[in-house]
């Protein structure tokens, strides 16, 4: 994919805060796309 069709095609990129709670570091990343809404 070209960072044209990228630019075009992704609304916003959210990032969580991190958690360690478990022991590990985890966190979640969330990507809106225009038109479609969040990937899973």
């Amino acid at each position: 994919m070209t960072p044209y069709a990228l630019r075009e095609l992704v609304k916003g990129i959210y990032i969580d805060a991190p958690d360690k709670s478990s022991g590990k570091r985890r966190q979640g990343i969330r990507i809106s796309y225009d038109l479609v809404g969040f990937s899973p």
